[in-house]
């Protein structure tokens, strides 16, 4: 960008009076307003003119206001009717595209030598994509859920990745005693107790300018009824009714795996105040699939 041949043909400018330089951000399809706020101390404004410098390309003078007339200098340009001049002060540009980021630059002449330049840095970002979690279940016992939730995007972007769960609700990061963060934040590790207040965890895509979310309900995966089986209700039949029963080799089913429960030899009426006499004949890890 060469500011200073232009500076040569209608005043020289002073950096310490120019306003610093705003960054703005803007998201691809969407629209943007560029506003300069011109201070009413100092000499009459002759000329306002509006610059675009792309970051690839040449410097292209987009808008010029002059005695009273604010003027589209050349609307068959690479913004065409995306780019409008709201009034000698404000610029909206509409439908952004990726290429619209670059410098935009308005240079004030007073009547004076010394003029003004206001200058917006802009940056215009990809939405970011839909998401959705896929769970990885490893294990599930009586005592909780080993899980791993993935946060995954419908399609490529720069975004960070967050979660929230727990109960009191927060924000997940790095690591704890029940859970844990990899794949740059996308995939969250976590051995979860069974809880219907904090089944729900949600992860977060965002960048600058938009943002996604995606939650998940470990009581779908994890809920303690998938953990009883129909010979479970057979034993709480008997005992309601009172009658005798002698119960050797029973399977527990449990989802689609089956344990094997050793019933001591007793041939007496069960009550229900005895309680089931039942005990697992091998542990939960060691479950035998059901064919």
């Amino acid at each position: 960008m060469n500011q200073t041949a232009e500076q040569d043909q209608g005043g020289a400018s002073n950096p310490s009076q120019n306003p610093a330089p705003s960054w703005v951000n803007g998201m691809q399809g969407q629209k943007v307003l560029l506003q300069i706020s011109i201070s009413s101390s100092g000499d009459v404004v002759n000329k306002i003119e509006w610059k675009f410098h792309p970051k690839n390309s040449r410097s292209l003078t987009v808008v010029e206001s002059q005695g009273g007339k604010t003027l589209r200098l050349n609307p068959s340009d690479r913004f065409g009717e995306r780019l409008e001049a709201v009034n000698e002060t404000t610029l909206l540009i509409k439908d952004l595209e990726l290429e619209d980021a670059g410098l935009y630059e308005a240079q004030v002449r007073r009547s004076s030598a010394e003029n003004e330049e206001y200058t917006f840095n802009l940056t215009v970002h990809k939405p970011v994509p839909e998401l959705q979690i896929r769970p990885r279940l490893a294990s599930h016992t009586p005592a909780g859920c080993d899980v791993t939730l993935q946060c995954q995007a419908a399609g490529p972007g720069e975004f960070a990745i967050s979660w929230r769960g727990g109960n009191p609700l927060q924000c997940l990061e790095g690591s704890a005693d029940w859970y844990q963060l990899s794949g740059n934040g996308t995939d969250l590790h976590l051995f979860w107790e069974p809880n219907p207040l904090d089944s729900k965890f949600t992860c977060q895509a965002s960048n600058a300018v938009d943002q996604k979310e995606a939650s998940f309900d470990l009581l779908s995966i994890c809920s303690d009824e998938d953990l009883q089986g129909p010979f479970v209700s057979v034993v709480a039949a008997e005992i309601k009714a009172g009658r005798q029963a002698v119960f050797k080799g029973l399977f527990l089913l449990a989802g689609n795996h089956r344990y094997p429960w050793d019933i001591g030899p007793r041939s007496e009426e069960l009550h229900e105040d005895r309680g089931v006499y039942a005990q697992l004949s091998m542990p939960w890890q060691s479950s035998e699939q059901v064919t």
